[in-house]
């Protein structure tokens, strides 16, 4: 694993207790290879000792090797697009409402108690997860009310990211066995899979998403190899814009890159 996988210190120094703090870091013990008599010492901690613990930890991981970034913004990009274009790539009739019944029964398993994060069921929902990730190891999570969960930001941004939901459940039946026991666990995995086309667009534009990802990646990094190290001001209007879009097109068809897709 990489430094840019990790929470970044100034979000880890915003978490509210030190409890919150030592949670995170006992989550990731194994991915920051953290000792048991490390953990022991943390109670007595204060908190910038804490900070400057976790500082160390990242100091001792490799930053991503050049492109890893480009990979990652591609993936925000194409993140964006299934959740723009999800509904409309749906298996179901998005003009007429999820059965109620469908709501009912999710939300029976899930158990939404005092405005907490549905899956460690201990720091305040200040957020929304897409239950179903917009990219899921080849499938794309529909943007609908039924797939948006309260969850914490650690939750959400730091430790689900884009996992898929059975091996997210395995990770919360690991790490908080009391709220996510095998049985709840295995009802979650039993609903969604039986309202399938609720929860996941159409395979057809899964395919399609995948098939334009290469592209994406590398007319992301062409684009800022030109911007940059060109010197280039971007198009402003929309005009110019479409006028580049074309131009870059047409160089592209002959780039040797391409041609290996």
């Amino acid at each position: 694993m990489y430094k840019e996988d990790f929470m970044y210190i100034k979000d880890f120094k915003k978490l509210d207790f030190p409890e919150k703090q030592i949670q995170y870091l006992i989550l990731q013990k194994e991915n920051l290879k953290i000792s048991e008599e490390q953990i022991k010492s943390f109670e007595h901690m204060p908190r910038y000792e804490l900070r400057r613990f976790y500082s160390s930890c990242l100091n001792e991981l490799p930053i991503k090797p050049t492109g890893a970034n480009v990979t990652r913004r591609v993936s925000s990009i194409t993140n964006a697009i299934c959740m723009d274009y999800s509904l409309k790539h749906a298996d179901y009739d998005i003009g007429k409402k999820i059965p109620e019944e469908v709501f009912e029964e999710r939300d029976s398993i899930l158990c939404f108690e005092n405005r907490r994060c549905v899956y460690c069921n201990t720091n305040l929902a200040n957020s929304q997860d897409h239950m179903i990730p917009s990219q899921n190891k080849g499938l794309c999570g529909l943007n609908n009310d039924l797939n948006r969960v309260p969850s914490c930001s650690v939750c959400n941004n730091h430790l689900k990211k884009s996992k898929p939901l059975h091996e997210w459940l395995l990770y919360c039946n690991e790490n908080w066995g009391n709220h996510w026991d095998d049985e709840k666990c295995k009802k979650l995995e039993n609903h969604v899979e039986k309202y399938k086309k609720y929860y996941y667009s159409s395979a057809k534009f899964t395919e399609k998403l995948e098939n334009w990802k290469p592209f994406l990646s590398v007319l992301f990094e062409e684009c800022i190899k030109k911007g940059f190290c060109d010197d280039l001001n971007p198009p402003k209007t929309k005009a110019e814009q479409q006028t580049c879009v074309q131009e870059m097109m047409k160089s592209f068809q002959k780039s040797e890159v391409i041609k290996q897709l």
